[in-house]
Order: structure tokens, then sequence, then C-alpha cells
């Protein structure tokens, strides 16, 4: 037998044995070549992923939210639920579209720039050496590339292709697809000048060069600035500081940490100042509905002014008495008292006739129910800004969401509790009206007493007290809304403005490479395992000696360099001695070797056994060239092979005499294969074969048979 130098261990485990840690790590060291080529291969493809993927850096601002919550006269319960709660809402807010519309008034983020730098594409925000500016493009060109190759400091090609992916997708469907009309490709490659005017039938352009142009190829996109809406969009993030606070974190991802930044800031100012447009809305009416009150009562107060006037210089009336100026007093201040309660009834009716008819109450001013009932207007403020809670929530969900229904379910409840609140007010309120209308009449009596000058006077003293009163009311009413409009400031503000993020949040190129070896080496281990697991063959004595009950003489190097002669010749010897330990019932050692294919060595191995043997041994020995196919052994010990041997010998062609040669070893004999003959499986089966073995066995200690493969033909 012989062994390669590379044995793999062919490990099995079984119940009654413990798995060999030893054997494990030398059958992968075996394929340790192969399990370093997939660990490179991984980390070649991740080190290539890490360096590729670009940077993705992130801009954070805090922002402080003054959270406004009532339990509103008790109609709604807040444990019950959370979810109302405005900073939740708010957070919706920002990521909404109209916020977004908004930032992009401030920035100019449609026209890309891009350039290639050691293999890697990088965006050139506001460091572009040219700035592109359009008339019109149309949409199948949005986004797509431009490409801008400078031939010189003042010219350049303009060219527009489809990415190679398109065009091999377009081109597999030409394969395998029928051409029927398709869409048209744009495509575009020409030659321009720097400033130039540049018209086709998509798009009209220019290039205008802002410095140097360092680089070979640059490239630019355009997208109208308002459709990066979703851009925006995508990478706002908002959350919450602490589980109960109202300050929020406002967050953009991007790969321009400039723009990051940018937008982060723009965002921010956008809520601020819807927020404030909100609360200017609600003075900005206010103020218009006082000033058309004003002029009303401004012409009524002239005319009663001009009436008393008129009515004093036609006619000699003297004082009225303390009692009917008293009265006179009285009933003014019923009449003002009087006109508010009618102004507050057309007040609730406006409301409570808007609130069945319409479903828009964004624009129903709540400052003229805020002095007279806290509750309804509490109540009309939470309404109006879950209306717009589902405004901002229909925009990016579906009726049948939860936050949907839940809100909707709000907005039904608090509309039913305004509505009843209204028609309670509006019942106390007539009641007082109608009191004030018995006190003015009992008044009205009094004055009927006082002779017809006085009660003339009296009546148009009393008109124009009245005007005069109410003017002053609105005059007052005016200012204080004028300085609340003046005053007016969000109740958002900016704890910590967005800063120039420095270093990206991903990828995290080291953990990338580190995850590709690992998963490199991981794949490596599988492979081997798989292999040795798919490997039956036999590869080391252990083997044998686990899978068989053959026994074992010994294991024999590769003989395929000098540096292996001696562990070949002492293998050589740890067989012949085992052989001579073997106990046999006869004189002589009878020894056949064989291999399974041609060239395996067992023509080597017998002619240094043979030679081991006689020469150490002082015991006589005999081999015997059964290989009659390939005869190869009188090659090794220099005899002739083409007049006498096995062959003749086995067909009774010469004696057993003339068939045995001597060799240069007195004790070992040689009786080669012989000529060829065209039978020599017939000649080895025949009992001529077994005769010679005997006779040989009485002069001979040893008979070494060297036979043909035993895995190609039968005669082994």
């Amino acid at each position: 037998m012989r062994k390669s130098d590379h044995q793999i261990p062919n490990f099995t485990y079984q119940e009654d044995e413990k798995l060999d840690i030893k054997e494990i790590v030398t059958a992968l060291l075996h394929y340790k070549k192969s399990i370093f080529v997939i660990v490179l291969i991984a980390t070649i493809i991740a080190a290539s992923r890490a360096y590729f993927a670009p940077s993705v850096y992130q801009s954070k601002s805090l922002m402080k939210i003054s959270q406004e919550l009532h339990n509103y006269g008790g109609f709604v319960n807040m444990e019950m639920y959370p979810e109302m709660s405005q900073i939740e809402d708010e957070l919706v807010v920002f990521k909404s579209r109209i916020v977004a519309q908004k930032a992009l008034e401030a920035l100019n983020l449609g026209t890309r720039y891009y350039t290639t730098k050691f293999l890697r594409t990088t965006e050139l925000y506001k460091d572009s050496p040219f700035i592109v500016t359009y008339q019109f493009i149309v949409p199948e060109l949005y986004g797509k590339r431009f490409k801008i190759v400078p031939v010189d400091q003042d010219k350049f090609r303009l060219v527009i292709e489809a990415p190679f992916k398109d065009r091999l997708v377009k081109r597999l469907k030409g394969l395998f697809a029928s051409q029927g009309e398709e869409k048209r490709e744009v495509s575009y490659d020409a030659l321009h000048s720097f400033s130039e005017k540049i018209e086709t039938e998509w798009f009209s352009l220019s290039v205008q060069k802002i410095s140097k142009l360092k680089k070979q190829t640059y490239a630019f996109t355009i997208v109208p600035n308002h459709a990066m809406t979703n851009f925006v969009r995508a990478g706002i993030s908002t959350s919450k500081v602490s589980k109960s606070g109202s300050t929020i974190a406002l967050k953009f991802t991007d790969t321009v940490p400039l723009r990051a930044q940018e937008i982060v800031n723009s965002v921010a100012k956008s809520y601020i100042d819807e927020n404030l447009a909100l609360k200017s809305k609600s003075a900005k009416k206010q103020l218009s509905f006082i000033d058309m009150q004003l002029k009303a009562i401004d012409k009524a107060l002239k005319g009663s002014a001009e009436k008393l006037q008129e009515y004093k210089a036609t006619n000699i009336v003297v004082d009225l008495s303390s009692k009917a100026s008293m009265t006179a007093t009285k009933l003014s201040e019923l009449e003002s008292r009087l006109y508010e309660i009618n102004m507050q009834i057309d007040i609730m009716e406006g409301i409570l006739n808007h609130i069945k008819s319409q479903s828009d109450l964004s624009n129903i001013n709540m400052d003229y129910t805020r002095k007279s009932s806290p509750t309804i207007d509490a109540l009309l403020e939470e309404l109006q800004n879950a209306i717009a809670t589902y405004a901002t929530l229909s925009v990016n969900y579906t009726e049948k969401h939860p936050e949907i229904i839940v809100i909707k379910r709000k907005i039904i409840s608090l509309k039913r509790s305004l509505k009843n609140a209204l028609e309670s007010n509006l019942r106390v309120l007539k009641n007082s009206k109608r009191r004030v209308l018995a006190v003015i009449e009992e008044q009205k009596g009094t004055m009927k007493s006082f002779p017809e000058q006085e009660q003339k006077l009296g009546q148009l003293t009393r008109n124009f007290m009245i005007n005069e009163k109410i003017y002053s009311f609105l005059l007052e009413k005016r200012a204080e809304t004028a300085i609340e409009k003046s005053s007016t400031i969000s109740n958002t503000r900016i704890i910590d403005a967005a800063e120039l993020p420095r270093s990206p949040i991903k990828p995290k190129r080291f953990l990338i490479v580190l995850a590709g070896i690992f998963i490199g080496f991981s794949l490596g281990i599988g492979q081997a395992f798989l292999r040795i697991f798919l490997d039956d063959s036999i590869k080391s004595s252990e083997d044998i000696e686990k899978l068989t009950h053959v026994p074992l003489y010994g294991v024999i190097p590769l003989l395929k360099s000098e540096k292996v002669v001696p562990y070949y010749r002492e293998a050589i010897r740890a067989l012949w001695i085992n052989l001579a330990f073997l106990k046999t019932q006869s004189k002589s050692k009878l020894v056949s070797i064989t291999s399974t294919v041609s060239g395996e060595g067992k023509t080597l191995t017998i002619f240094h056994l043979s030679r081991m043997i006689a020469k150490n041994g002082n015991n006589s020995v005999i081999v015997l060239d059964l290989d009659m196919r390939k005869a190869s052994l009188h090659q090794h010990f220099g005899l002739d092979n083409s007049k006498i041997g096995m062959s003749s010998l086995l067909a009774d062609k010469c004696s057993l005499e003339e068939a045995i040669q001597k060799t240069e070893i007195d004790n070992l004999d040689v009786i080669t294969s012989g000529p060829r003959t065209s039978n020599p499986t017939g000649l080895i089966m025949s009992i001529v074969l077994e005769s010679i073995i005997e006779k040989l066995s009485q002069k001979y200690d040893y008979i070494l048979l060297d036979t043909p493969p035993i895995g190609l033909v039968s005669d082994a």
C-alpha cells in the first residue's frame, strides 16, 4: 500500500465515538487554499460594497413645541385617548406635503451635479464648476443623467444615453418579445460651447462655467424643484426626545451633509411660519369684522349726534331732572347690554349653523367666544385642531387607517359636545335678552311720565350715548386685536439649529468588511465540510481500520522526490517486519500485491520489498510477475523478458528451472511475465499455477506475486 503525502482524515461521528477536534482541524487544513480563496473573494466583494456605497449623513435640530392640552369641560378623557396628544399630531405635520413644499421654496434641489472620483460617483452640491439653467424639459428626462465631457475650457460634449442596464433589458426584450410599438428612447450627443443656449424638442437649457473643469467627465440631472417634495418627505424623520416632554428631534438623512443641514433648517422654519400664518389668519378676520362694525356704528353715531344737536338748536329744553337723567343713563346701559347680548346670540347662532351645514371649521374666529364662554372656546379650538390633524393624516393614510378612524370619532364627539354647549348658551342668552327687554320697557314707561320735550331729548341723548359706548367698545377691541396680531409669536421655537454633520452615520465600512470576512470564512468552512461529507474515498490507514476488518501491515508514502526516499525505505522496512511476524501454517509466506489501477506503484513496491527481505533477512525470495498485460517488473531488475517467463511456464513451453532468473542479490530470484499472450486470464486460472506455487514454497521463504490491477481486470 502507499499513501499520498496530502492526507485528508475522513472523520465520522458515531454514537460510541467522540468527535476528534484534531481530525477536524487537519481536514480543514487540507482545504486551506479553497477556504482562503473564498474568504478573499468575500472580502473583496464586501470591500467593494463598502467603498462604492455612498456615505450617508444625518443633520439634527431640536425644537420645543408648546403642548396645550385641556380637558375641555370634561367632554374628552385624555387618559382614554392618549393618541390625541398634540405632540404626536405635530410630528406628522413635519412630514406633510405642505411643509415640504414651503421648505423647497427656499432651496434649489432639483438640479443635481455629479462627478467620478476614484471610480466612485460623488455629488457636487454647491461645489460644481458649472451651473445649468433650463427653460423646459420633457417629463421623460426627469432624473435622467446628462453627461458633460469637457473638450477644452470653452467647449464640451453633451451626451444623453440610456444606462447599460436599461439597454441590456431592452435588447433582451427585443430577442424574446415581439417587436411592437415601443417607447422612444431619448438619445443625444453633440458639441456645444459654455453659455450657449441648447434647444431641442426634449429640452432647452444652457451650461454656464463658473470655474475650471478639472475632471474628465461630469453629469447632472434635472427635476423640477416642486417635484422634490417626496425626496424631502422621505428623508425627514421626527421623534420625541423624552416620552412625556414636548421637545422633539427633527432629522434628515442625505448623502450630502450640507444639503441635509439646509433641509432641516428650512423645514423647521417652514413649520414655524405655517404656525404663525394660522394664528395671524384668525387675528386678520377679527380685525376685518371689527372694522365693518366700526364703520356702521360710526355712521349711526354721527346721525344721532346730528339729530341731538338739531333738536337742541330748534327747541328750548330745560335740563332733565336728576331722576330723568338717571333713567336715561340706565336705559343707555341697558341698550348697550342688549346690543352685546344680540351680538353674542348672532355669533352663537352663526357658529351653530356653520357646524350643522359645513365641515370646514378652520375659518371660525374663536376670539368672540373666549370671554363669554371659555368652555365653547376650548371645544371649538380642540375641534379645529382635530380637523387640521384629520386633514394632515388624510394626505398619507386611507379612510380605513386606525388613526383616521380615531380622529373622525373624535371630531364627531367634539361636534356633538360643541352643539350642545352652543344650544345651552343660546338658551341662557335668550333668557337674559328677555329680562333686559323687560327692564328696558319698564324704564321707557317711566320716561313717558316726563314732558314730551324732555322725553324727546332723553331719547336722542340716549341714542347718542349708546352709539358712543358701542363705538368706544369696538375701538378698544380693535386696539386689543391689533396689538395681539402684531405680537403674535409661534408656540414652537428652535432650541438647537441643525449643524453641518462631520462624519457619516452609515455605511459602517469596517463592519461591512468584517462581515464579509466572517461570511467568507463561514462559506469556506461550509464548502470544506461539504466536500469532506461527499468524499467517501479512503485517505488514511485510520479509515481502513474504522471501516473494515482487513489487517493493515504498513503505509508507504508516495515516492516523488529524493526527500521522501528515507521515509520510503523505512516504510518498506516496517512492512517487511510486519510480514515477518505473521504466523502461517506453511513454510514459506505467499504475498500478493495489487492495486486498483495501473500507475499506483505496486511493481515498485514489490521490487523494493523483495530486495529488503533478501538483503536484510537472509531469506530466500522469489518474485512472480503475473501482470502479463502490462509487464514492467523485469525493467526494475534489469532482466530479459522476451524469451521465457510466466506465460511460457504456464503454457508448458519451458520448465520451472528454465523460467527462474537470478538477480544481483544471491537470495532473490525472479520469474518475469514472459512473452505477451492473448489469454492471460486463462493461463492464470489454470491448475499449473497452483502446482508451480507449491513447488516454489518448498524452496523459498517468501513468494511475492506482482498481479494486474484489481480494478481493471479479473486476473488478480
